[in-house]
């Protein structure tokens, strides 16, 4: 797979494991995907798995389509770990509950066998210049491990500062998607 530049802070170069999805989904390409992301825990250049949307208009659009594709992928990491499709089916249900409690919200995180995904979402409903902004709605998926490896204090508290001005509140990195800055409301 060929490198490329990412428009996250985080993964500024990497592999791409790409796949498009839309509100009917092609579970086939994004399941292509992520098997071929599955494999590379620990490779250098990091890996990420980039699922790319339609064109969305507004924030609640675009997070409904997000949640889409993480319940999508939770399940079909869940079955490529060994999950008999039934009980994965269960256990989406139980998540997409946990992700649309806006008064207990829990971050439900993907998993990749016993290893840790972190999922964001990143669109056009940001704007530029916020670590959530892109030019097209688009999930990503990297190694838990490799975002840990990558954050250093310095570039934590740019983050934190800049969202607390913006947002008001500390930035949510585990948040699938996170509330637009208080401008832009």
């Amino acid at each position: 797979m060929p490198h490329f530049e990412s428009v996250c802070p985080f993964h500024q170069s990497g592999v791409p494991h790409l796949a498009t999805w839309d509100r009917k989904g092609d579970r086939r390409r994004l399941l292509a995907a992520a098997e071929s992301f599955s494999g590379t825990l620990g490779q250098s250049p990091s890996h990420a798995l980039i699922v790319l949307g339609p064109t969305c208009s507004g924030y609640r659009r675009t997070r409904a389509w997000a949640v889409d594709v993480f319940l999508d992928l939770f399940e079909l990491f869940l079955v490529l770990s060994g999950a008999p499709r039934p009980t994965a089916r269960q256990q989406v249900r139980e998540v997409r509950r946990q992700l649309n409690d806006n008064a207990d919200p829990l971050r439900p995180m993907l998993g990749c066998g016993n290893h840790m995904l972190h999922a964001i979402c990143m669109a056009p409903v940001y704007p530029v210049g916020h670590p959530r902004w892109a030019p097209r709605p688009m999930v990503v998926v990297t190694w838990e491990r490799d975002v840990q490896a990558a954050q250093s204090l310095a570039v934590l508290a740019r983050i934190r500062e800049r969202m607390r001005e913006g947002h008001g509140a500390l930035y949510d990195a585990d948040d699938l998607m996170v509330p637009l800055p208080r401008a832009e409301r």
